[in-house]
Order: structure tokens, then C-alpha cells, then sequence
């Protein structure tokens, strides 16, 4: 990642980049969500995901659910 991009995202938090990159490979957002660093962050956490599933609280759970229910055409802005 080049020093300006780092610069211009410094104060975007690890989890933010993340959740744009799920966002978009979910089609639940546009391009410019999916940061070089959430792909890689996304690609890190990739084998611990099925271990950390059972993990975090309700906002955590509905945040995940929100793909999924896209998928279903049952999602509803928040």
C-alpha cells in the first residue's frame, strides 16, 4: 500500500476496512469500500472465521446477519 493511500486511511479503523470489503463482496456496497487492506484483512481472518462465529454480541450478529438477508432481498436499511 503506498504512503499516501496509508495517509489518506490512517484514521480508518482495521474493522472499517473489513466490513467494507464484506460489504462489497456482498454487493452491499460500492467499489471504492474494498480497500487493498481490507482484502488482506479480510483474507488474514479467513481461517479463523468458522472459530470466531460463536463469538461477539448482538450488534456483532446482526451485522453479520445483513448479507445473508440481502441475499434474500430482506434487508432493510438501518
Amino acid at each position: 500500500m503506498s504512503r499516501t493511500v496509508r495517509a489518506d486511511s490512517a484514521h480508518i479503523t482495521p474493522s472499517a476496512h473489513y466490513t467494507g470489503y464484506v460489504w462489497y463482496r456482498h454487493q452491499l456496497a460500492e467499489r471504492p469500500f474494498a480497500t487493498t487492506f481490507g482484502r488482506w484483512v479480510h483474507g488474514v481472518l479467513s481461517p479463523f472465521r468458522p472459530a470466531l462465529a460463536g463469538q461477539g454480541g448482538g450488534r456483532r450478529r446482526l451485522i453479520d446477519h445483513l448479507p445473508d438477508a440481502a441475499g434474500r432481498g430482506a434487508a432493510r436499511q438501518l
